[in-house]
């Protein structure tokens, strides 16, 4: 990065810092509805809240207004009730959505089962009915904001600024009155068709528009940040002397810009920051000399030197930020400061470790002796012992420093659950607590860690304690056909579905969202589980499973010719649209291609071109089946595994895999197989 860039990005510092300013005092000046003064609420003592879990995940929390939850009625005000639902979260019976009936059965300390219609990330408060919604809402992460993809909504609330927009989603949205026009007003229950335009990287607020975009916006995976591609923009607001910019992503631009700069003004820009942890671009008029790197192309080996030039003061208990040329800042630690000769621009440092999901890189001014070792390169068969020297310790779990570019996770309570076979039948499964953690993983501790999982795409490496009760298989050999039974572990719960370990290097997902596996919700960590592999993303490093059977194989990729092949659309968004045609790896097709307006659900025949760079076919529809309804049911019910019928013979490979999980959970070794 250029000298020339770093006041820019001091500025952006300081600007940020008067953000979060003016956003504490608001929030601490002006009353909500959703909570009372602390005279005002009653104090109960700790029984009636002791049937209360103390503290529930914010993603477990799920918004969906089915989901029933138990409560406890801790005040009654004139705009509502007041209920807990743990013993650190509370929400709000708003009194204009629910009957006075129903309000005056409700007392003080008495429990009540309640669902969650909204949330919101901003003041962790919630909404929450007494009766369940007619249908779920959807999760914020399913939110299509390319600007096409049509939502129906009801207005629920008006403000002097514009209008909220209830589109079935965890929040509602908010239709801006510059998106209006001129003379446009409309009241609370009008239904109303928009397009979703943006989100808000941390609180998940989304705007609404009433114009479908000529061109979808592009997800912002696809931004190139290298100083040199210009983008044409155009400023939505300034505040102190910064511009959103709208560039034709799903995430909008900073721009430091002049005072007398209008809003609605087109200008050319070129990215030069992005901010994976907080999700933020920042943007410059003119281009760099220099091309910026992409946070692939920084070699973290602790060998490789790079020019650095400070880039904000210290942060206490974290660091300097230093500018690298890349789009990411990279991180001198603390302890690396008190080490490290005076911080100079230009001093060369070397970078020691880098995670791709946040973009953190850390950074030292001292060269390692031994390069570090490449997360491809790294064994992730829960068999291999690495040794490894403690990082720190944190609520996430414990860092671990391995010698690969990528730390090591271990996650609190022993992290990764084993598997073994009681005499009685049943599979078990088995937490084994750490021994003395507190000393065992003191920073600084020298321990012996084996690779469990590990992923490509995300940068995440999952380590443990003790090895697999059999060394993992290669991922290669975990067939993804849909009709072979694997067994495995769940490893994590998230607000996506749940992770299972199949004993290969790469956690498999149980998406929520597809049919057949609405026992997702019900598994927790630790429960064994017959699962089926569907798809396997190789560009975004997933496997997807299911928890029913498809009635027929799946092809492979080797299998995939250039002929016609028929298939469903899952999915639309970002104007490309992905095919299930019954592989191993779903179809895409852009809207250049997509001349028949594909939308969800729709029975195509297509035609494969080639498999891209990336892992993806890239396909060609030529015309949109029409089946009588009861076909297209069935062809639906066997794209989401919904079919009962047996699946068709193992053949030699997947006996071979069959036979490797039940030694697997045995216990016995399986070296010969694996050879």
């Amino acid at each position: 990065m250029l000298r020339r860039y770093a006041p820019t990005l001091r500025s952006f510092q300081s600007v940020k810092f008067r953000w979060r300013k003016t956003a504490t005092v608001t929030l601490t000046s002006t009353p909500s509805q959703h909570s009372a003064a602390p005279g005002d609420w009653p104090k109960l003592n700790g029984a009636n809240l002791d049937s209360l879990p103390e503290k529930v995940s914010w993603a477990r929390l799920w918004a969906d207004g089915v989901t029933p939850r138990k409560g406890v009625v801790l005040a009654m005000q004139d705009y509502g009730a007041v209920i807990a639902i743990s013993q650190a979260q509370k929400g709000l019976v708003p009194a204009s959505a629910t009957s006075a009936s129903e309000l005056a059965q409700l007392a003080r300390g008495a429990p009540v089962m309640v669902y969650i219609t909204s949330k919101s990330f901003d003041t962790q408060k919630f909404n929450l009915a007494l009766t369940p919604s007619a249908e779920p809402s959807q999760r914020l992460f399913r939110m299509k904001c390319d600007g096409r993809h049509p939502y129906s909504g009801v207005v629920s609330s008006i403000a002097d600024f514009g209008y909220f927009v209830d589109v079935g989603f965890e929040r509602p949205g908010f239709l801006p009155l510059r998106e209006l026009p001129e003379g446009t007003e409309f009241n609370i229950g009008d239904q109303l068709t928009v397009y979703a335009t943006s989100q808000h990287w941390r609180s998940g607020r989304f705007n609404l528009s009433l114009r479908q975009l000529e061109k979808p916006k592009k997800p912002k995976q696809h931004l190139i940040v290298d100083g040199l591609t210009p983008y044409q923009g155009i400023i939505q607001a300034v505040v102190d002397r910064v511009a959103v910019i709208d560039f034709g992503f799903d995430a909008r631009g900073m721009l430091l810009v002049d005072d007398d700069v209008e809003v609605g003004t087109e200008l050319t820009v070129y990215a030069v920051r992005r901010m994976r942890r907080n999700r933020r671009v920042f943007l410059s008029r003119t281009p760099s000399i220099r091309r910026v790197l992409m946070l692939k192309d920084v070699v973290a080996d602790g060998q490789t030197p790079y020019s650095a030039k400070i880039a904000g003061p210290p942060r206490p208990g974290f660091g300097v930020n230093l500018d690298i040329g890349c789009e990411e800042l990279a991180l001198l630690p603390d302890h690396e400061i008190a080490v490290a000769p005076p911080l100079e621009d230009g001093m060369p440092v070397y970078i020691q470790h880098k995670t791709a999901f946040n973009g953190l890189l850390l950074a030292s001014t001292t060269r390692r002796a031994v390069p570090r070792e490449r997360l491809t390169a790294l064994q992730a068969d829960g068999w291999t012992p690495y040794e490894g020297v403690v990082m720190r310790r944190n609520e996430s779990g414990t860092l671990v420093d391995i010698g690969c570019e990528v730390p090591g996770l271990l996650l609190p309570k022993e992290e990764l659950p084993q598997v073994a076979m009681t005499r009685q039948g049943p599979v078990a499964a088995l937490l084994r607590p750490v021994p003395d953690p507190e000393e065992r993983l003191r920073a600084g501790a020298k321990v012996t860690v084996y690779v469990w999982s590990k992923s490509c795409f995300t940068g995440r490496v999952h380590v443990a304690l003790e090895p697999r009760p059999q060394q993992g298989m290669p991922l290669h050999l975990l067939p993804v056909d849909g009709v072979t039974p694997l067994v495995g572990m769940v490893a994590s719960i998230s607000e996506v579905g749940a992770y299972v370990d199949l004993g290969c290097e790469l956690l498999g997902r149980l998406g929520r969202r597809e049919r057949g596996n609405e026992r997702t919700r019900e598994l927790s960590k630790g429960d064994v589980v017959e699962v089926f592999a569907r798809r396997r993303n190789l560009e975004g490093g997933r496997i997807s499973l299911g928890m029913l059977p498809d009635p027929q194989r799946r092809l492979s990729i080797d299998d995939v010719g250039r002929g016609e092949h028929e298939g469903i659309v899952v999915s639309v968004q970002h104007g490309v649209a992905f095919i299930d045609f019954y592989c191993e790896v779903s179809g895409m097709c852009s809207e250049l291609l997509n001349s028949k307006r594909l939308k969800e659900g729709d029975r195509v025949l297509l035609r494969v071109e080639h498999l891209d760079d990336a892992g993806r076919f890239l396909v060609v529809p030529l015309k949109i089946l029409h089946d009588h309804p009861q076909v297209e049911a069935e062809i639906e019910a066997r794209h989401f595994g919904m079919c009962s019928r047996p699946p068709k013979p193992l053949r030699e490979n997947e006996i071979l895999y069959k036979d490797l999980v039940q030694n697997f959970l045995r216990g016995k070794k399986c070296s010969t197989l694996l050879e």
